[in-house]
């Protein structure tokens, strides 16, 4: 590596050892480390926030004085490097600049201005004044000087910050503007207090009335808005150069298809970082060979539709069918493409029932039991058809010594009171709180609780609205019921 030429980029040229690696090739913590031994590289030391946003800001103020003066590109280019304001060489090293900033009364509230503008950017020519003074100073170095509102009064033309300075002056500048654009005379308007305003009658301003509809009336330049569009412009740059507002200029554009509407915000729709995550997963198991669930799904040759390629159009589906924080995406026909006419959001028990890829076992159950001829775990033998209790209900009745099929095959003591876990509907078999989780479900885990101890149909207890069926008004109160109405007596 030719350190030399490392050197000259780091220090003539101001690049950090980031830029430096890619321009030759190497790793930024090679060319670091070569230029802490060889003494041309400082770790900066940590600043606190306040001074890092000092800093932070001086560095912006100093790029903008390179770009004014020496980049002919730049939009203001032509007001300062294209005059012949120069910048010094001492400023050309950021570091001296920020010594001069903060021995010159340099605040965040501040920025930097010219005495004379035939002199440039110099330390003796510059100073610090608040932004509103710059603006100020700004207009005398624009070509052409934009309008600056003068003011007639008393025998004398000023500009409007002119006058808000003036002795007389009563005034702010928002109250300045609004007497005159009022129609009231300039000298009443400098000089009347909101008392003395009030015992004149206001005037009519039927000129100002008439400029409003002529400037409604006219119409930009919708032709050059647009080819300066496509150079490559802003909106409030081409409303300041055509003399409209920027509002005006941005709804021409939008409407003509020059400019491209704004981006919804995604973070305001609901569920949309879940179902984004939902749509990543998808791409990845059908279309990544690297992925480690490729070879059940893309393996098989499962492919997505070309409707779901973009994440709008399954978004819309995933919300229109029903998507809830908790369920999964699951194919009804297996051997198909993943497509709206084939695809469901299901509970994740429902979906690993009917997996299409092997369910892999990551350990062997803790217990196992032996009943019917055969051997299960505690937790597959309450999956069983023959089982209608929980987990704690089957080991608490073989702790008490009840025989395996008896404890497995006996129906729950006390129905409704914990002992009921299983619900078998439609052909499935899911616990009572996967059933309310399911988009058939109508109701809450109460309330199909209260319908399956009335004795009323799973179907009808899980699709049946709140109060809108007759066998669930016809149905016989539950014991729950009663020990409430007697309560109540």
């Amino acid at each position: 590596m030719d350190w030399d030429e490392v050197i000259a980029r780091h220090r003539e040229q101001h690049q950090d050892p980031a830029q430096i690696a890619r321009a030759l090739g190497f790793s930024p913590a090679t060319i670091r480390q070569g230029l802490v031994e060889r003494g041309a590289y400082r770790r900066r030391p940590l600043l606190s926030p306040a001074l890092l946003k000092r800093r932070q800001r001086l560095y912006m103020i100093w790029h903008r004085m390179h770009k004014r003066c020496r980049d002919s590109s730049d939009h203001q280019y032509p007001n300062f490097g294209g005059k012949g304001v120069e910048l010094c060489a001492a400023w050309d090293d950021f570091e001296t600049f920020l010594g001069w900033a903060a021995t010159s009364g340099y605040r965040l509230d501040r920025t930097i201005v010219l005495d004379d503008i035939t002199k440039g950017f110099t330390p003796k020519n510059c100073r610090w004044v608040t932004t509103r003074t710059a603006q100020a100073l700004m207009r005398r170095h624009c070509d052409p000087p934009p309008a600056l509102h003068p003011i007639t009064a008393f025998g004398e033309t000023r500009a409007k910050e002119a006058w808000l300075r003036d002795p007389r002056c009563v005034v702010s500048a928002g109250g300045l503007s609004k007497r005159l654009a009022n129609g009231y005379p300039p000298e009443i308007a400098i000089t009347y207090s909101p008392e003395q305003l009030k015992a004149i009658p206001k005037p009519r301003k039927p000129r100002a009335a008439r400029r409003l509809q002529i400037a409604k009336r006219r119409e930009p330049d919708w032709p050059e808005a647009a080819r300066l569009r496509r150079r490559g412009w802003s909106s409030d740059r081409i409303a300041r150069k055509l003399g409209f507002s920027a509002a005006r200029i941005r709804g021409g554009l939008l409407e003509r298809g020059v400019k491209a509407p704004p981006p919804e915000r995604r973070m305001a729709r609901p569920h949309w970082r879940l179902v984004y995550k939902k749509w990543i997963m998808l791409r990845n198991r059908c279309n990544n060979p690297e992925f480690k669930n490729y070879k059940y799904y893309g393996g098989k040759g499962v492919k997505i539709c070309r409707e779901w390629r973009r994440f709008e159009k399954f978004y819309q589906w995933a919300m229109a069918r029903g998507f809830r924080p908790g369920l999964c995406l699951s194919r009804i026909h297996k051997k198909r493409a993943y497509s709206p006419a084939n695809c469901a959001w299901v509970t994740r028990s429902h979906a690993s029932r009917h997996a299409s890829r092997p369910l892999k076992v990551t350990r062997k159950p803790r217990w196992t039991l032996d009943a019917f001829g055969e051997t299960k775990g505690i937790a597959a033998w309450t999956r069983d058809p023959r089982c209608h209790i929980a987990v704690p209900t089957l080991l608490r009745r073989l702790r008490q010594g009840i025989p395996p099929e008896e404890a497995i095959s006996a129906p729950p003591a006390h129905p409704g009171k914990g002992g009921e876990v299983f619900i078998d509907a439609f052909g499935e078999r899911m616990y009572l709180a996967e059933w309310s989780r399911d988009r058939r479900c109508k109701v809450s885990v109460s309330v199909l609780r209260d319908r399956i101890l009335r004795g009323v149909r799973a179907e009808e207890a899980i699709t049946a609205p709140p109060y809108r069926s007759p066998t669930l008004l016809n149905a016989p109160p539950g014991k729950q019921r009663r020990r409430r109405s007697r309560s109540r007596h």
